[in-house]
């Protein structure tokens, strides 16, 4: 939906003060988002002001021009009026800080705050943090890593609208930000399907499965896939993503379904399996579905004994279908602190959380690259370092530029997380932070 200008008019502390960018922050007890982060720039031309002004999330994330901006004295007023919404702030420059109140036409009137944004990167923790019962504190380059990589990474995160940067190197906390946001739950998306493949060493160990299972005929669960091409399909081609299932652009017919679990059965096999890769929710849905079997429970519930409580994994939500199947493909929910936790189990050759552990030869197993996609394990992506055929690390990504990756070598950890902000540029490649998983390797010198 397109927006007018906005129609803004400032009355501001002394002229030279108020030029270049600022970080605005708005507090909406009761609303969704309840804080957002705005970025708002002005320029002053001799007696002519431009400027412009975008939020985090309200008003759909766009930039809007500002217009009419006056200035005076240490007092601030303006209006920001759309085709759909009216706000009015008003506010005082206080020791170089803006604060004051915007009257929200029909909604109520919300406290907020601005701050001169002088181009630095974020400071690498975010205020108030306690590490009480999480990983202690870390100096990134008394452990060996790169401190302006780090701050160009930070810069970076904050700049594309990252909700969550969390780094550990070594068992310590090198950066922990939330750039002024909430520290709850967020969607994993696709790094779901990294939590779904932890399924698999658990179950060999309780005796659910035995490892010869890895390569056992998907008939062996579902035995309507006795016939054709759909005979041939193993379970190590599902999670391989190399089991021939028919392409689809994306997973939305997939989560429009009752019965996923179902849905999925029913695709057909278009390809000889174990010749090509082709990234498949349906194929990772019947991976959750046989795990079910195996279990004799709903994946979330299962996980919920074998990985979460271990670990101390307490705020999570994991969304099932209307057939109670566990979606095994996304839609889980957990904080950043709980994910990283998750990622330093893959790390720590003992027992991260001291109640659980995945032994070695099954993180060897599940990171191998397979023999048609070499960026591919058992569910996980496989990491390379620039030049090197052999892998450094594994992790998964997910939709909206989620990221769990994890460097055993150099027992490094880093987490980065975005919320779903129902704005026009949800999907922008440019929030995704596509390099992350490469600058968080180029962090270790």
């Amino acid at each position: 939906m397109s927006l007018s200008f906005l129609l803004c008019s400032f009355v501001l502390g002394p002229l030279a003060d108020m030029d270049g960018r600022w970080r605005l922050k708005l507090e909406r007890q009761g609303w969704h988002p309840a804080t957002d982060q705005a970025s708002l720039v002005l320029t002053r031309t001799g007696k002519e002001w431009q400027g412009s002004l975008r939020f985090g999330v309200i008003l759909y994330a766009r930039e809007h021009p500002l217009q009419d901006i006056t200035v005076s004295n240490d007092r601030v007023e303006f209006r920001l009026h759309t085709e759909e919404f009216d706000l009015r702030f008003d506010g005082t420059l206080k020791d170089a800080t803006l604060e004051g109140n915007v009257a929200w036409k029909d909604l109520g009137k919300f406290p907020w705050t601005a701050i001169r944004d002088d181009g630095k990167p974020p400071q690498r923790f975010e205020s108030k943090l306690s590490f009480a019962g999480f990983f202690p504190k870390g100096r990134a380059e008394d452990l060996g890593l790169d401190g302006a990589a780090l701050d160009s990474l930070l810069r970076d995160a904050f700049e594309n609208d990252t909700d969550a940067l969390l780094i550990v190197k070594d068992g310590r906390v090198v950066c922990e930000q939330y750039f002024g946001g909430p520290r709850t739950a967020i969607h994993l998306m696709s790094v779901t399907k990294l939590v779904t493949a932890l399924a698999l060493p658990f179950l060999v160990e309780d005796g659910s499965l035995d490892l010869e299972s890895i390569d056992e005929p998907v008939s062996t669960w579902f035995p309507d896939w006795d016939q054709g091409l759909k005979a041939k399909v193993t379970l190590r081609h599902l999670l391989q993503h190399a089991s021939g299932l028919e392409k689809r652009p994306s997973a939305l017919e997939l989560n429009r379904q009752d019965d996923r679990l179902e849905f999925a059965r029913g695709r057909a096999v278009e390809a000889e399996p174990g010749t090509r890769h082709f990234y498949s929710n349906e194929g990772i849905m019947l991976v959750g579905g046989i795990f079910e079997a195996a279990a004799g429970v709903p994946l979330d519930e299962y996980l919920k004994k074998k990985l979460f409580e271990p670990l101390d994994i307490k705020d999570w939500e994991w969304n099932r279908d209307l057939a109670n199947h566990t979606v095994a493909y996304a839609e889980l929910a957990m904080t950043p602190r709980d994910l990283t936790r998750i990622g330093w189990l893959l790390v720590d050759e003992e027992r991260a959380g001291k109640r659980q552990r995945v032994a070695p030869e099954w993180i060897e197993r599940l990171s191998t690259p397979s023999s048609i996609e070499k960026g591919r394990g058992l569910i996980l992506d496989v990491y390379y370092q620039e030049g090197e055929d052999e892998s450094v690390g594994f992790g998964h990504t997910g939709w909206l530029g989620q990221y769990l990756a994890v460097y055993p070598r150099w027992k490094l950890v880093g987490v980065r997380m975005r919320r779903f902000k129902n704005e026009a540029e949800t999907g922008n490649a440019a929030f995704e932070l596509g390099s992350f998983v490469q600058r968080l390797a180029h962090l270790v010198k």
